[in-house]
C-alpha cells in the first residue's frame, strides 16, 4: 500500500544550539529536536543512559511488599513457583527472577505454559497441579492481570498469590495477594512502558540489594534487554537505559545461552545491537513457544554448560527455519482468502489448518499489506481462537472490549490482542467488530502515514553521520530507526532475492553510489516497476563486504519522483582533458587504490553507445567518460553536443586518474582501458567518494581491437623495437618528435599521432637504459657506433613495457567474458 510521507517538523534553532552545543552534524541535532529532546539536559540524557537515572522501583505499588515476601520465601524455604509466559518477554522474566531467587538459596521452580495444550496465561490445569506439588507461593510474571478465576481457585487451593506484569489490567482486579503493575490503577510510578522482564530487574535489584547480591542483580541486564526488545515496548525513558547497559552486558559474551543464541544467529556477539535482538535473537526463541515448548528456550537462557547450549541453539534455529516455512504457506493461504474481495474495515480470516503459534505474526504482515487491523483464527472443537493486530489509529483493546458479551476470554493491548469466541458467536462477533471498527476509523486512517526523519542530499550522506547516528541506538518502538529521504535517485542494476520477495539494486545522486536493498517489495508498486528514477524513504545502514565496510540504503517506500519530468534547464557543462591526456598504463601496483567497492553495468551490446550516454546524463545529471586518448575525447564531446545533452548536466571526458575533482554520478568506460588495472585504478579516482562506483562497460569488440593495435604501438615487440632501433641507426641524430616523425613515415605507422609520439618516447628510454644511446651537444640522441647486440634484459623500462603486455592480455580475456563479478571488484 503506498504511504503518505510525513516530514519531521525541527526547531532549526534549537537544532542549531544543541549540535554546537554536542558537537553533532546537523543532521543528527535535528533528529534529537524532532523527538522532542529540545534541551541540552534531554538530549545528554538520552545520549548517555544511565541506570542512575531510572526511578526508584520502590515506588511501583506493591513493589515493597513483593520484595519482603520473596524475601521471607527464600529465608524459609518455602516451595515457590514462578510461573511466566511462553514469549520472550515471559521466558526471559522467569530466567531472571529464577537466577536471582536461587542466588538467594529460595526452593523455586519455573512454569512456562505449553501455547497449544496450554493457553496463555494461567489456567485451572496448571494451578492444581502446583497445588499438589506443596508449592506455597505462586508467582506469575508477565501474565496474571486478566486470570480472575485463576487467581481465585489457586486462594481456594491454598497458595498464596503475587501478580507481576505490564498488560492492560481489567475492570475488576484478581484478588491476588500481591500485584506489582505499573498499569493497576493507584500505582504512582511514573514510567508505564516497562516490559515484564523491566519490572521483574526492577524487583530483582531491590532483592540484590537486600541480600547484598548486586552483582547477579545487575548481571540480569543482559536477558532485561533482551525480553525488553522482543516484547516491542517504547525504546524511550527507562526502557532506553535497560537496553543500552543490557547491551553492554551481552557484548562482554557471559552467558552461555546467549552467546550460543548469537552463534546459530550469525551475529557477532561483541556488535549485538537492539535490531539483532528482536529481529534474529527474539525469533528463534519464539518459535520454541510456537512450534513445540518454550521450555526449550528457557533452559537455553539459563544453561550454564556452552555445549548443552550450543546444542539447544541449534534445536531453536531448527525450528525457526520450521516457523518459516509455515508462516510463507499461510500469509499465501490469507492473501488468496482477502485478493478479489473488496476489503472491510477489519480483515477477519480464520482456517482449521492454520498453527496457532504463527497466526499472530501472519496478523502483522496483513497489517503491513493492507494498512488494515487483522485477526487470524484457528479453528479447533468448535471454538475460534485468535491473535489481532491493529494500525496505529485503531486501539484493538478497546474494540474487543465492546465484543465482551461475545468472547470466551481475551486481552492485549493497544497494538495486539488475543481472543476466544465460540462457534455460536462467530458470525455474531464478526459483524459487531467490523462495526465498532468502522465507526472508530476515517477513511485517512487506512492510509500508512510514514513518519521522515529528515530529508537528504547526497552530500550529506558521509561517514560521519553514519558514526553519530549510532548514538542515538538502541532502536526500536518508541525510537525508530531514523527514516531519511533522497529525492530524485537514479535506479540501476535491478536484482531480484528471495523467489522476487525482496529486490536489490544500485541507487545513485550526486557523488553518492549506494546499492538499495528493500524487502517484501509490492510486486505491483513503484518497485515492482523497476523505475529508472525515484524517491526514496530508507535507513541508512553499513554492510560488511569482504572485509570492507560500505553504504547500504536499506527501503522503506519508494515513489516516483515529485518533480518527475520538468527541464530543469540551463547551459550543459563539458569538460575536456588536455591535448597531452594520452593512452594511461599504470606501473603493476604502483598506485594506492581505494577500498571503494565497484558495480558494473554492462552495456557492451549497446549499438547507440553515444544516444545512451545522452540518456545516463538525463538520468543521472553527470557522468564521467573514459576514452583512451584526448583526441578521441575531444570528438566525442563535440557529437554528444550536437545530440542535444540535457540542462545542467556534466559530462567529464577522462584519459586516467583524476577527473577534475568533480562530482561524478557514473564512470562509463566509452572505450576500453589498457588493462585491469588501469580500469581500478580510473574507477577508484574519478568520482567524488562514496561508498560504491557505479561504472557502465559501454567499449564494443570493434574497440577492443583498436585497443590492441594501441597496446603494440606503446608496447612494441622485441621485433618492432628492433625495427625502430633500426631507423634510428640509419637516419643519424634525432630527438622526440622527429624521431616518431620518421617511425611513422618509414613504419607506416596508421595510428593517432601522439600514440606514435608516445612510443617513441619509451623506446628511447629503453634504449638509453640499454647504454644504446648517446647524446650530441645539442641534445639529440645517436645510436652507439659499434652496437653488435641488443641486450634489453638491463632495461627496467623494458621489462615494464613487457608486464604491460602481459596485463593487457589479461584484461582482454576478461573483456570477452560476460560475467560481471569478473570485473574487479
Amino acid at each position: 500500500m503506498p504511504k503518505d510521507w510525513r516530514l519531521a517538523e525541527v526547531d532549526i534553532k534549537a537544532a542549531k544550539r544543541i549540535g554546537k552545543s554536542l558537537e553533532l552534524s546537523s543532521a543528527v541535532s535535528k533528529i534529537l529536536v524532532a523527538r522532542g529532546l529540545t534541551t541540552l539536559k534531554s538530549a545528554r540524557a538520552w545520549l548517555d543512559p544511565s541506570l542512575d537515572d531510572l526511578e526508584s522501583p520502590k515506588h511501583m505499588k506493591g513493589m515493597t511488599a513483593a520484595v519482603a515476601r520473596l524475601s521471607r520465601a527464600a529465608r524459609e524455604r518455602e516451595k515457590l513457583a514462578v510461573h511466566g509466559d511462553f514469549d520472550v518477554d515471559g521466558i526471559t522474566a522467569t530466567a531472571v527472577l529464577m537466577n536471582m531467587l536461587e542466588a538467594m538459596g529460595a526452593d523455586a521452580v519455573s512454569v512456562i505454559p505449553h501455547r497449544q495444550n496450554d493457553g496463555y496465561g494461567l489456567n485451572e490445569q496448571t494451578v492444581r497441579r502446583l497445588a499438589d506439588d506443596g508449592i506455597k507461593l505462586l508467582v506469575t510474571v508477565d501474565c496474571g492481570i486478566s486470570s480472575i478465576a485463576e487467581t481465585a481457585l489457586a486462594k481456594e487451593l491454598g497458595l498464596e498469590v503475587m501478580i507481576i506484569d505490564h498488560h492492560e489490567p481489567p475492570k475488576e482486579l484478581p484478588a491476588a495477594d500481591i500485584i506489582v503493575d505499573p498499569k493497576q490503577p493507584g500505582c504512582p510510578y511514573k514510567f508505564k512502558e516497562l516490559a515484564a522482564v523491566g519490572i521483574v530487574f526492577r524487583l530483582v535489584q531491590l532483592l540484590g540489594d537486600e541480600a547484598d547480591l548486586v552483582e547477579t542483580a545487575l548481571a540480569q541486564l543482559d536477558l532485561t534487554a533482551l525480553g525488553t526488545v522482543a516484547d516491542v515496548v517504547p525504546l524511550i525513558g527507562e526502557n532506553r537505559a535497560l537496553v543500552t547497559q543490557g547491551l553492554k552486558h551481552m557484548r562482554q559474551a557471559r552467558r552461555p545461552g546467549l552467546t550460543a543464541l548469537m552463534d546459530a544467529s550469525g551475529i557477532d556477539g561483541a556488535r549485538v545491537s537492539a535490531g539483532q535482538l528482536g529481529f534474529a535473537l527474539a525469533p528463534r526463541l519464539n518459535a520454541a513457544g510456537r512450534l513445540k515448548s518454550a521450555d526449550a528456550g528457557l533452559k537455553l537462557l539459563r544453561a550454564n554448560d556452552p555445549t548443552i547450549a550450543r546444542d539447544i541453539a541449534k534445536e531453536l534455529n531448527n525450528l525457526n527455519r520450521e516457523r518459516q516455512r509455515i508462516e510463507e504457506q499461510m500469509m499465501a493461504e490469507a492473501v488468496e482468502m482477502i485478493e478479489g474481495r473488496k476489503l472491510g474495515s477489519t480483515i477477519i480470516l480464520a482456517s482449521p489448518d492454520w498453527h496457532d503459534g504463527v497466526k499472530g505474526i501472519v496478523a502483522s504482515r496483513l497489517v503491513e499489506r493492507y494498512a488494515r487491523p487483522a485477526i487470524l483464527f484457528t479453528i479447533k472443537d468448535g471454538v475460534y481462537s485468535g491473535s489481532a493486530r491493529s494500525i496505529p489509529a485503531l486501539d484493538i483493546h478497546q474494540a474487543l472490549g465492546d465484543c465482551d458479551d461475545l468472547l470466551e476470554r481475551w486481552g492485549g493491548h493497544k497494538g495486539a490482542a488475543g481472543m476466544a469466541v465460540v462457534a455460536e458467536n462467530w458470525e455474531a462477533f464478526r459483524e459487531r467488530l467490523e462495526t465498532v471498527v468502522s465507526k472508530t476509523l476515517t477513511e485517512t486512517d487506512y492510509i500508512e502515514t510514514l513518519a521522515v526523519d529528515l530529508e537528504l542530499s547526497p552530500e550529506d550522506i558521509d561517514e560521519r553521520l553514519i558514526a553519530e547516528l549510532e548514538l542515538l541506538a538502541p532502536f526500536g518502538k518508541g525510537n525508530p530507526t531514523p527514516v531519511f529521504s533522497l529525492r530524485n535517485i537514479a535506479a540501476d542494476d535491478y536484482c531480484e532475492l528471495s523467489g522476487g520477495r525482496h529486490l536489490k539494486f544500485l541507487a545513485q545522486a550526486g557523488g553518492l553510489v549506494s546499492e538499495a536493498v528493500a524487502f517484501r517489495i509490492d510486486p505491483q508498486g513503484v518497485l515492482g516497476s523497476r523505475e529508472p528514477a525515484l524517491d526514496l524513504a530508507m535507513n541508512l545502514g553499513i554492510r560488511e563486504f569482504r572485509g570492507r565496510s560500505e553504504l547500504q540504503l536499506k527501503v522503506i517506500d519508494a515513489r516516483r519522483p515529485l518533480d518527475d519530468a520538468p527541464d530543469p534547464g540551463g547551459e550543459a557543462r563539458v569538460d575536456v582533458p588536455p591535448a597531452d591526456s594520452n593512452y594511461f598504463l599504470p606501473g603493476t601496483g604502483e598506485e594506492a587504490l581505494s577500498t571503494t567497492r565497484l558495480s558494473y553495468i554492462d552495456d557492451r551490446a549497446c549499438e547507440d553507445r553515444d544516444g545512451r550516454l545522452v540518456d545516463l546524463l538525463k538520468l543521472c545529471g553527470s557522468a564521467a567518460v573514459y576514452t583512451r586518448d584526448a583526441f578521441e575525447g575531444v570528438h566525442l564531446a563535440k557529437r554528444l553536443e550536437k545530440l542535444g545533452l540535457p540542462g545542467r548536466s556534466r559530462l567529464t571526458i577522462v584519459c586516467g586518474p583524476g577527473g577534475g575533482g568533480a562530482k561524478i554520478g557514473r564512470l562509463v568506460f566509452y572505450e576500453a582501458p589498457l588493462s585491469v588495472h588501469a580500469l581500478r585504478v580510473v574507477a577508484c579516482s574519478v568520482q567524488a567518494p562514496a561508498t560504491r562506483r557505479l561504472v557502465h562497460l559501454l567499449f564494443d569488440e570493434a574497440d577492443l581491437a583498436r585497443a590492441r593495435e594501441t597496446i603494440e604501438t606503446l608496447c612494441p615487440s622485441r621485433e618492432r623495437l628492433a625495427q625502430i632501433f633500426r631507423v634510428f641507426r640509419d637516419n643519424g641524430p634525432f630527438d622526440l618528435d622527429s624521431g616518431a616523425a620518421r617511425v611513422r613515415e618509414q613504419l607506416g605507422d596508421s595510428i593517432y599521432q601522439p600514440a606514435t609520439r608516445q612510443a617513441t618516447g619509451r623506446v628511447i628510454k629503453v634504449l638509453a637504459e640499454a647504454s644504446l644511446l648517446e647524446r650530441d651537444d645539442d641534445g639529440r640522441f645517436e645510436i652507439r657506433a659499434g652496437v653488435a647486440k641488443i641486450n634489453l634484459e638491463t632495461s627496467p623500462s623494458w621489462r615494464l613495457i613487457g608486464r604491460q603486455r602481459e596485463e593487457f592480455e589479461a584484461f582482454a580475456r576478461l573483456a570477452a567474458s560476460s560475467r560481471l563479478q569478473d570485473f574487479p571488484s
